[in-house]
């Protein structure tokens, strides 16, 4: 049955609201507030609120529960306030690759991106196609036979074509291969032990999709180091010496060679839905412009029957939500003070398997990108990292000025007048090697060019472990930030002109 929206009216509604006036509501976001919120929803009972399971549902049913009370409204996009979306889970149950007899073992010598069915491929025929370009020029790469072999390329790209996301290229190569017919591919990493340890909260998780994405053939994907090139090659081809050749004459590759691998996968396919969690309100004279307010509330599920409550990541983002929710409902409903601009606050589901719920959503009919003015992520702010030990009063930004330079000088004049936190940009640089501007929610909107501001305290030794509990929770600094949160998405939502946009050109400058 189709519910009815909920829609508050009021005789008057005041335009062009201060920021003096939101004051008087930040009070309602309160450290206690945020304590009673979190330690039910990263308790046990959760089950860990991995996406399309019993613990996402229960939580998506808190937030519906927090939203029914303070009379917020939903907006009619699906059901209420979920927007389910369907999803593919790729479940490993076990990859062993083998090389001239020698065995490698699923995440020792190896890691796949994609996930696999019961299969087994056999390849005597293998091919090195250095960094997997398909245009350099005299390059054979177009014209080259990869059908039913498998593929080994290089990570990144050489330096003199480092100009694109690393996103960009990895996609652009798999799905080059693809459309060549090629059964394996294989990404070389300069440094797989690194590469190992950033992947290693993913290790014994099941692969997900949008069910829109998946493609019954899909081509397998394979991370793996230098050794295994060694090895797969016998002494055919020399890591150091090649990788130097692709770098100067990528126009030589492909080389194919004999050898014998095999790949032994046994795996199954389940269809699930994840759900999206959608507040929405509406604006006055502004109205169809929107903010959106984001945080996800998906974590890890359980292993081994031990709950990963995921407190601070991000059951500390996902009630502030709850929190910022009811500062704004008490607004309206006690002082006639509505946004200028319309709101949706926005719980994701899915950022843990790959950003799924936001990609969702940003690409869904009912969202549309010149309607969307900025969005605001939130995705751990209750702990402390090693950088800040004795000085919690502090919050690392992300991405305020990388689409728009106002975003950032409102953020700053807003915490300077108000919450007087340090806002530590270490982590805005684009040359971070954690690479944290393209791991949360807000990277899908940044993509098409909307401001976006990421709230984040930094990684710490519980960050994708059991241990990250409620009890190590900092809640009168998690109450600085959503206050800081809150007040920002105020000013934005009643400013007279939308954000001033600044783009970069190709050599980085704006």
């Amino acid at each position: 049955m189709k519910r009815i929206i909920i829609v508050l009216f009021f005789p008057f509604v005041c335009f062009g609201q201060s920021l003096e006036e939101a004051k008087e509501f930040e009070k309602s976001i309160t450290a206690e507030d945020l304590k009673r919120h979190l330690s039910i929803f990263a308790s046990d009972e959760m089950e860990g609120r991995e996406t399309g399971k019993e613990g996402q549902k229960l939580a998506a049913e808190y937030f519906t529960n927090q939203y029914l009370d303070y009379g917020i409204p939903f907006i009619d996009i699906a059901s209420g306030y979920k927007q389910p979306y369907d999803l593919i889970e790729r479940k490993n149950e076990g990859i062993t690759i083998y090389i001239n007899g020698k065995e490698y073992n699923y995440f020792n010598g190896f890691y796949s991106h994609t996930g696999m069915k019961d299969e087994t491929l056999l390849f005597h025929s293998l091919v090195f196609s250095g960094y997997g370009i398909d245009g350099v020029k005299h390059n054979d790469v177009k014209n080259f036979d990869f059908k039913g072999k498998a593929v080994f390329i290089l990570d990144g790209l050489p330096k003199k074509m480092e100009d694109a996301g690393w996103e960009q290229k990895l996609e652009k190569k798999v799905n080059f291969f693809e459309k060549k017919k090629a059964s394996a591919l294989f990404i070389i990493s300069e440094d797989f032990k690194a590469y190992k340890n950033g992947l290693e909260k993913y290790a014994n998780h099941n692969k997900m999709m949008l069910a829109k994405e998946y493609k019954e053939n899909q081509i397998p994907v394979f991370i793996t180091g230098k050794e295994m090139f060694e090895e797969v090659f016998s002494g055919q081809l020399k890591y150091k010496k090649e990788k130097k050749n692709a770098e100067k004459s990528p126009s030589k590759y492909p080389i194919e060679k004999k050898g014998t691998l095999k790949i032994v996968a046994k795996g199954n396919i389940e269809k699930l839905i994840g759900d999206n969690i959608i507040a929405y309100i509406e604006g006055t004279d502004k109205k169809e412009e929107i903010i959106v307010i984001s945080a996800h509330y998906d974590h890890l599920g359980k292993k081994d029957g031990i709950v990963y409550n995921g407190a601070d990541d991000d059951g500390s983002g996902s009630v502030a939500l709850i929190e910022i929710a009811e500062a704004f409902s008490k607004a309206i409903k006690e002082k006639n003070l509505r946004p200028r601009r319309s709101i949706m606050i926005v719980a994701f589901s899915g950022e843990e398997k790959g950003l799924l719920g936001s990609k969702y959503f940003v690409n869904s009919p009912e969202f549309q990108f010149e309607r969307c003015m900025v969005n605001l992520n939130i995705d751990m702010i209750g702990r402390i990292d090693k950088e800040h030990e004795g000085n919690p009063n502090y919050v690392y930004l992300i991405g305020p000025d990388k689409v728009s330079k106002e975003l950032k000088e409102i953020s700053e004049e807003i915490n300077k007048s108000n919450t007087n936190l340090e806002l530590d940009y270490t982590y805005n640089s684009d040359d971070d090697p954690n690479r944290y501007f393209y791991r949360s929610d807000h990277y899908n909107f940044a993509k098409y060019n909307i401001p976006v501001i990421f709230y984040f305290n930094g990684v710490h030794e519980d960050y994708h472990k059991p241990t990250d509990t409620v009890d190590k929770i900092n809640f009168e600094k998690m109450e600085k930030i959503t206050r800081l949160v809150f007040l920002t998405t105020w000013q934005l939502a009643n400013k007279e002109e939308r954000l001033k946009i600044d783009l970069k050109d190709e050599d980085g400058n704006n």
